[in-house]
């Protein structure tokens, strides 16, 4: 895998409410992130996802009281064991203002 990125991204572990962006509404629980960026974030979910799946999701960053909300798509999936998938979720439409709280909590845990 190519680990030039566009956007600098910390590892960091805490749940996200998700589900998805369509008619249904279908929750799919609260994974765990590997890593955020201001582009997206890496979730481990139990099950397989569709790429190109639409997704809404709620988050509070580790050590912030704020939520924050995203709608993104899932880009890649990649299982590494029979009970964990990790999936590349890019952000479509978030708040300028959320982006902002990202960046400072990347560049707080970066240092």
């Amino acid at each position: 895998m190519d680990e030039r990125r566009k956007y600098l991204r910390v590892n960091s572990t805490f749940q996200i409410q998700c589900q998805t962006f369509d008619k249904d509404k279908i929750p799919l629980g609260s994974p765990e992130t590997k890593n955020i960026s201001v582009n997206g974030v890496l979730l481990v979910v139990p099950e397989k996802r569709e790429i190109g799946q639409k997704i809404m999701m709620k988050f509070n960053l580790p050590g912030s009281e704020d939520e924050l909300m995203a709608r993104g798509k899932i880009v890649w999936a990649k299982s590494f064991t029979s009970d964990a998938i990790d999936i590349g979720v890019e952000f479509l439409n978030i708040r300028d203002a959320d982006v902002k709280k990202i960046k400072e909590y990347i560049l707080s845990q970066s240092n």
